[in-house]
Parts: C-alpha cells; sequence; structure tokens
C-alpha cells in the first residue's frame, strides 16, 4: 500500500538524510502538499531504499564517481552565478555571453557538445538569452510549464539542437 504524499515525501527525505551526506542531492521529490502530483512515481519505500543505497554504492566504486557530485554542485552554481543572474543576462555583451555558453555546453554530458559548434551558438544567442529570461521571469508558470515551453518538441520557446541534455541542468540549477 502506498503512502499519502506527504507522509511519503517525509520518509524519502528522512532515508535520504541517514543514508547520505545532508549536503548531496541525490533525488530531488517534490509534491505540493495540497495537491496530487500530475505524474505518478511507482517506488515502493523499499525500491527507494534500494535505490539509494545503490547509488551511495556507485560513488563509493571510484574516484570519478566521488567527484561526481562535487562536480555537478559546482556546475549549477556556474550556471547560477553567470546563466541564471539576471543582471549578468541583461547588462552582458553578446560576446561575454557566448562565451558563458560555449563554457558550459562543454562542461555537459554526453554529445551535446558535438552538435552546439561555434557558429550554432552565435546564431542562437538571442533565442538563448531569451529562454533564459523567461526561466527566471515567468512567475505565473510552474517550472513543469517552463519546461514544456522551452524543451519539448513543439513548445513555444523550442529552440532546435538544444536539448533536455542542454536544459535540465539549467532548469535544475533555476528550480533547486
Amino acid at each position: 500500500m502506498m503512502m499519502n504524499y506527504k507522509k511519503r515525501k517525509d520518509k524519502i527525505l528522512k532515508i535520504v538524510d541517514n543514508t547520505l551526506d545532508k549536503e548531496m542531492v541525490v533525488l530531488s521529490y517534490r509534491i505540493n502538499d495540497t495537491e496530487k502530483p500530475d505524474f505518478k512515481f511507482e517506488l515502493t519505500d523499499e525500491q527507494l531504499t534500494t535505490l539509494i543505497n545503490h547509488y551511495q554504492q556507485w560513488i563509493e566504486t571510484g574516484p570519478e564517481e566521488k567527484h561526481y557530485i562535487e562536480d555537478s554542485k559546482q556546475l549549477l552554481e556556474e550556471i547560477q552565478g553567470k546563466l541564471l543572474n539576471k543582471n549578468i543576462l541583461e547588462n552582458s555583451k553578446s560576446n561575454k555571453f557566448y562565451n558563458n555558453i560555449y563554457e558550459y555546453s562543454r562542461k555537459l554530458e554526453g554529445p551535446v557538445s558535438i552538435h552546439l559548434g561555434e557558429s550554432r551558438i552565435r546564431s542562437y544567442i538571442n533565442p538563448i538569452k531569451r529562454n533564459l529570461l523567461y526561466i527566471l521571469d515567468s512567475n505565473s508558470e510552474s517550472p513543469f510549464m517552463k519546461a514544456e515551453k522551452v524543451i519539448s518538441k513543439n513548445g513555444e520557446f523550442k529552440i532546435k539542437y538544444l536539448s533536455k541534455a542542454f536544459w535540465t541542468p539549467i532548469f535544475q540549477a533555476a528550480f533547486p
């Protein structure tokens, strides 16, 4: 039997606190306590505990994995400081903003940087800036709606070649 959402969220947070360093972000599981979520996250408590335990074991398997969390935290801090800073976005010169986007794209996992060469990033610099400002300014919409408009195939603000791999860390930094 599944627990109600508030009890489940509290139990998940307790498991994470007891299992891992409190500063480590393993699983983002947010539920508005007054509404039922739009999505299904069907894991039993035992499955969730197993998932967290396996993640902890993976982190401890080698030096590359141990640095993964710190590297992820550092990337999110850089995104917040360079890409999600409204003052910088509105006042930076296009070359500085381009350099920030280019540097960010080279830190992403997977083949995303292959598709984002210098000329492609330069050609998308204004739409990227528009989307970042939209993510920061649009307080009336949920993060899920913003992601839908920016990432989905038919989204209002979709930019060709800028996929989930590009936008997900930005959304994680914007909505930790």
